[in-house]
């Protein structure tokens, strides 16, 4: 048998209450030669989400991705949530992102620091239903050490009727993937 737990046990990570939230994802794959495919999916979850089990939350979720070659790929995705609250009612935060990126090594050049680069651009928007709605564009690179150690850096240029946000922002960082 289990141990039985107090909520004071939990600390602010464990789910207070005893409903759990459900999802899943349909999509639908479609090849037509190697590196060249389309694959489209659709999602949703729904749950409580307050320590009560009171309020609810769900959110749909429609996603696709392209690729032309090995060298190219494009692909988005479409959020539209609802979440129950105490003080403002039902809220609708949605927002959508779609990216497109190019492998340098495309371009057939003998330059192994180029061929190891892939150009990323990035365009996001957001509504929180509350009043503040932010756009952002991102240009970006990634670059390959190998298949699992990248490098990669962005340049993000924020538009947003938060002013407490920051407008743009350089970023880098090293990612290492098992």
């Amino acid at each position: 048998s289990f141990p039985t737990r107090r909520s004071s046990d939990l600390g602010t990570n464990g789910n207070l209450h005893s409903s759990p939230s459900g999802g899943g994802r349909l999509g639908w794959f479609f090849p037509w030669e190697a590196h060249y495919d389309l694959e489209l999916g659709v999602s949703g979850q729904s749950g409580t989400w307050d320590d009560a089990g009171n309020r609810h939350w769900s959110a749909a979720v429609l996603d696709a991705a392209l690729h032309l070659s090995p060298y190219f790929e494009a692909k988005g995705e479409y959020i539209d949530t609802m979440q129950e609250t105490d003080d403002v009612g039902t809220i609708h935060p949605r927002g959508y992102w779609v990216q497109a990126a190019y492998k340098l090594a495309g371009l057939n050049m003998d330059l192994p620091l180029v061929n190891d680069i892939e150009l990323v651009n990035r365009y996001d928007t957001m509504n929180d239903d509350l009043g503040t709605k932010t756009h952002r564009y991102t240009l970006g690179y990634v670059y390959y050490f190998s298949n699992t150690l990248l490098f990669e850096g962005d340049y993000d240029f924020v538009h947003s009727d938060d002013p407490s946000q920051s407008h743009n922002d350089f970023v880098v960082q090293l990612s290492y993937g098992f």
